[in-house]
């Protein structure tokens, strides 16, 4: 991971349901279980046209999000049936799959996944959900137990640390961190960055830890009605860079933190995901936001580039299947520096623009194919040779 990079992602996002089994008071994606119409599960081909148009816009991340476990509920289990999935997580997987045919990696933010969801169902013919995602959100939200037993009693922490520790056994990356400022002491967000250490040691799949600043919202069950100061945010960003490992970039999301600079100052090396459907619906131009930081980060000996869903050391180690290596393996390629002949200038280009990498060793291939008398070809991503061990 390099120090003098700040990394992103652009990113959109598809809402699969918002019927929620936890329905925790600080969050305002539910919907109200009593409405008939909260049941509703996004049709699989609806979300086709969402993603090619967010392909168009330059978007490589598509993050299915969900309210936990809709499956729990008859009327979602009977129009699962209707549309003939034998499960929650098979309808989830189509949704997946159907986004990664139109060239995007798919990312969940589902909540709670059973550890046979993960790996494998014998139930079915896929897999498990690590065969189509890039990589999983999986917030702990808090460790404060008196917290959780007041806004959030059907939620618990140990469920979350499991579906953690399933996507470790699975290899799949996870994107995990705390809300700061629902009441939670000091205490608290030590446990709870301590709980993320001892997961990442146990299964090194913690990709990167978000800090996020937690914005009131108007419920009259919650006593939290003013959102937490900068202050108190650089402080906790002290406390998580003294207890994570050098190996885990802490984030704390620009989109969120018109200061994210600040931040960035204080060590901060990933500002998270811009999404391209709270850009449309906000008004707000992040382009013209990221274009702007740029180029304060080049006057202070940084930079600014663009990431995948699954982090870059995810990828150089392998840590996806062979149904995602068809997007995959060209990247790790152009990660490794390859020297592979093969691999087509116009890939190498494609690269460079998009997460705005340097052209790598054009000079060199080129040179190559003029010393084995070749000619100059254009070749497929798919010539690039996978390796030998694959899941």
């Amino acid at each position: 991971m390099d120090k003098n990079i700040v990394t992103y992602s652009r990113s959109t996002t598809v809402s699969l349901s918002r019927i929620c089994s936890s329905l925790c008071d600080y969050c305002d994606f539910p919907a109200n279980n009593t409405d008939q119409a909260a049941f509703e599960l996004a049709v699989p081909y609806s979300t086709i046209k969402h993603c090619a148009q967010a392909k168009k816009a330059g978007v490589k991340e598509v993050i299915f999000v969900a309210g936990e476990r809709p499956d729990n509920f008859s009327a979602v289990r009977a129009r699962l049936d209707l549309w003939g999935f034998n499960s929650y997580i098979e309808y989830v997987y189509t949704v997946c799959e159907l986004a990664f045919l139109e060239g995007l990696l798919p990312s969940l933010n589902i909540g709670y996944i059973a550890k046979e969801e993960m790996l494998r169902d014998p139930e079915s013919s896929w897999n498990g959900i690590r065969r189509i995602v890039a990589s999983i959100y999986m917030m702990l939200d808090c460790a404060d137990e008196k917290i959780l037993e007041k806004y959030s009693p059907r939620k618990t922490l140990q469920s979350r640390v499991d579906t953690i520790s399933y996507a470790g056994l699975g290899k799949v990356p996870v994107t995990t961190g705390i809300l700061v400022g629902l009441g939670e002491s000091d205490r608290s967000r030590r446990e709870a960055l301590e709980i993320i250490k001892a997961l990442h040691a146990e299964y090194g799949n913690i990709q990167n830890v978000i800090l996020q600043n937690y914005l009131p919202i108007n419920n009259s069950k919650l006593e939290i009605k003013n959102q937490i100061s900068k202050a108190e945010m650089l402080k906790t960003l002290e406390l998580a860079r003294r207890i994570l490992p050098n190996d885990i970039p802490i984030t704390v999301p620009g989109a969120n933190n018109e200061n994210i600079l600040d931040f960035i100052k204080a060590g901060v090396r990933d500002i998270g995901s811009y999404d391209l459907a709270e850009e449309k619906k906000s008004g707000a131009d992040h382009a013209k936001q990221l274009n702007a930081l740029e180029k304060i980060l080049k006057k202070q000996g940084l930079g600014l580039q663009r990431r995948l869903p699954i982090f870059s050391k995810y990828i150089l180690e392998n840590w996806y299947s062979r149904k995602l290596a068809q997007i995959l393996d060209r990247y790790k390629a152009l990660l490794k520096n390859s020297e592979n002949v093969d691999l087509g200038v116009d890939v190498d280009g494609a690269f460079a623009e998009e997460f705005d990498l340097p052209a790598r060793n054009r000079p060199r291939r080129k040179a190559a194919r003029k010393k084995s008398g070749r000619p100059a070809q254009k070749h497929s991503p798919k010539k690039v040779k996978s390796p030998k061990k694959r899941r």
